[in-house]
């Protein structure tokens, strides 16, 4: 419930620092993405409650603010640097930030445990999710408004929640359609807004 606020704070955080701007269009069509992405969290299964309910939403919270800053700061960069650039830089920064930690873990680690399909799944983690995702994110908030963005955003869990489907085999909720639909619906909003937006340029 807490990571579906994930667009509506990218487009909060957009707006105060990039100065963008919400139309109508953008406002409704957020709305509904994120009441979508809300439908598709109600309707998953639930594992039992956590000890400490506050702290976890607030970490959780924090993730969420790590994501926009992720799209926001992406955005702002694309205005002098390449996607590659930026996507080769990050990754610099990532595995500069986690390797202290990776070398404690490696020293008593069974390397002979993990599985073929396990490496192979790692390996599509990082060039597929961290390297390919990149390039076609950054390459994409250049060419977008911070806004728009954030509502592709809703994006993430209607395909992880596909993707559960086939690779998982996750229950089928007749909720998630009312949810997909609804994600699908509020980014055609957005991307309507854009469209007008341009056409008025023209036009002008």
């Amino acid at each position: 419930m807490v990571m579906a606020t994930t667009p509506a704070v990218t487009a909060i955080g957009a707006v105060l620092l990039l100065r963008d701007r919400i139309t109508g269009w953008k406002a409704a069509g957020l709305a509904v993405a994120v009441a979508g992405v809300v439908a598709v969290n109600l309707g998953g299964p639930s594992s039992g409650s956590g000890d400490n309910v506050w702290l976890g939403s607030l970490l959780v919270f924090g993730a969420v603010c790590c994501e926009a800053t992720y799209t926001l700061l992406g955005k702002k960069l694309t205005a002098n640097l390449s996607p590659q650039t930026i996507a080769v830089w990050a990754a610099a920064g990532a595995a500069l930030l986690f390797a202290p930690f990776a070398v404690v873990q490696a020293i008593d680690f069974d390397w002979s445990r993990p599985a073929a399909t396990d490496w192979l799944a790692l390996l599509w983690w990082g060039a597929g999710t961290m390297g390919l995702g990149s390039l076609l994110w950054f390459g994409g908030v250049m060419r977008v408004s911070g806004t728009t963005a954030s509502g592709f955003m809703a994006v993430m869990p209607l395909s992880a929640l596909l993707l559960s489907y086939l690779l998982v085999g996750e229950s089928f909720a007749w909720i998630h359609v009312v949810g997909m639909a609804a994600v699908g619906t509020g980014i055609a909003a957005v991307a309507y807004s854009d469209t007008r937006r341009n056409d008025e340029r023209e036009g002008s």
